[in-house]
């Protein structure tokens, strides 16, 4: 399954991610920020349950996902 990503990857020659790289983007998140369990919760079940809802503004954790996004853009 392939998510297609939001407005601020429009420069991006690459616009769409991987669930697998969405996972290891979620996972690279979680060990950086040390977030607690209630989060580390909430994000696995996004990731499960409406993985494009990561990578909406309207998600919570966007802001904060945003650039651990990029590196996964540009391979």
């Amino acid at each position: 399954m392939i998510i297609f990503l939001v407005e601020f990857l429009k420069n991006s020659s690459k616009k769409k991610i991987s669930i697998s790289d969405l996972e290891l983007v979620v996972q690279d998140l979680v060990e950086d920020k040390n977030l607690a369990e209630g989060e580390k919760l909430r994000l696995k079940e996004i990731i499960e349950n409406n993985p494009k809802f990561i990578v909406s503004k309207e998600c919570e954790y966007f802001e904060m996902i945003k650039p651990y996004l990029l590196p996964f853009l540009t391979r």
